[in-house]
């Protein structure tokens, strides 16, 4: 399809006739939707009538208030047997009736033995010693962590406690049988070995004492002091030891950073323009470099008169050219509107 624009006329066309067919649209009710079963006002009817009855109270509210829907013995429900009967246990004799229970309730030997597990009366063997503990011994008892025992300090082969003992200038190291032991320090400190004293006793790879001349001077590999070279510039010197001249110095300042310039390689890369050729055929087939660019007076492959190409390295790339822009008709406007309706 041709660019074509659209002049403000031609647009306000377009928007009476989006006007026109507003004019038949159905509006839209608030809480309602599109749907394809539609109702009738009697059908409509019995379902709300319908709906109404099934939000009513049918029975009074307490119906059900006398039916048993279960059974419970002191809080904990009872299931029926294989015949559909609940049995519910209630004690006979002479407790049945009584709340509470008495001394003289109980029979001689269930008597015999709540008495004997009174204070003071209990049987145990050890009834006793239990019965001179006093409260003062229970604190004592109840000050005891769980799991204590009573900590015996280590002494045998393997102990690696530190032992009693010790005296002033003594330290602390394992003995053969893996004990720890004091026993005297040796005497570690460090003998001074630099300068002559290190040369007579044969210490190589001591440092020396300070040389002469102090920071002018570097530790060489074999212990000596050694005066570095003099490598400061002088232009008097530059021919003898290699160095820049002051006239080449001036020139390399009189540049900016480096960073700055183009490299020759992006100079070469550049659009260059070459000229017109009549048509495609007549664009150069060999000598051409990456950049040349070339306007073709007719129409081609490369697009319409007037466009412009540029020589990519291996083929011609079109750059682009000339082209018209219409305006657009009603009748095309109509066209757009009928090819929409027709989905």
């Amino acid at each position: 399809m041709a660019t074509k624009w659209v002049s403000l006329d031609k647009l306000r066309y377009a928007i009476s006739k989006i006007h026109t067919l507003l004019q038949g649209k159905v509006d839209k009710v608030d809480g309602k939707g599109l749907s394809a079963n539609d109702l009738t006002a009697a059908l409509k009817g019995n379902y709300d009538a319908a709906y109404t009855h099934s939000q009513t109270a049918h029975a009074p509210a307490a119906a059900e208030k006398n039916i048993i829907v279960g059974v419970q013995v002191n809080g904990s429900d009872l299931a029926p047997d294989g015949s559909r009967k609940v049995n519910v246990r209630v004690p006979t004799g002479a407790l049945a009736g009584k709340s509470q229970v008495s001394e003289t309730d109980l029979d001689d030997a269930l008597k015999e033995k709540v008495n004997s597990a009174s204070e003071g009366n209990h049987s145990h063997a050890n009834k006793t010693v239990l019965d001179q503990i006093e409260q003062a011994d229970l604190d004592k008892l109840d000050g005891v962590a769980a799991g204590a025992n009573k900590y015996v300090h280590p002494t045998s082969s393997g102990s690696k406690h530190i032992p009693t003992g010790g005296a002033s200038g003594q330290i602390l190291r394992w003995s053969a049988d893996g004990t720890a032991v004091w026993g005297a320090d040796n005497d570690t400190k460090y003998t001074d070995m630099s300068g002559a004293s290190a040369s007579a006793a044969g210490k190589a790879g001591l440092v020396p004492a300070p040389a002469a001349g102090g920071q002018a001077k570097y530790l060489r590999g074999d212990g000596t002091w050694q005066t570095p070279p003099d490598t400061k510039y002088s232009p008097a010197t530059q021919s003898t030891n290699g160095l820049m001249s002051a006239a080449d110095k001036t020139k390399l300042d009189g540049f900016g950073a480096a960073s700055s310039y183009a490299l020759k390689s992006d100079i070469t890369q550049m659009y260059r323009y070459k000229g017109s050729v009549a048509d495609a055929s007549k664009l150069p087939a060999s000598g051409q470099v990456a950049g040349d660019v070339y306007d073709i007076q007719a129409a081609s492959s490369y697009g319409p008169a007037g466009t412009n190409v540029a020589w990519n390295g291996t083929a011609w790339d079109a750059l682009g050219g000339a082209f018209t822009i219409e305006e657009c008709t009603n009748a095309e406007i109509d066209q757009i509107f009928t090819d929409l309706a027709a989905g």
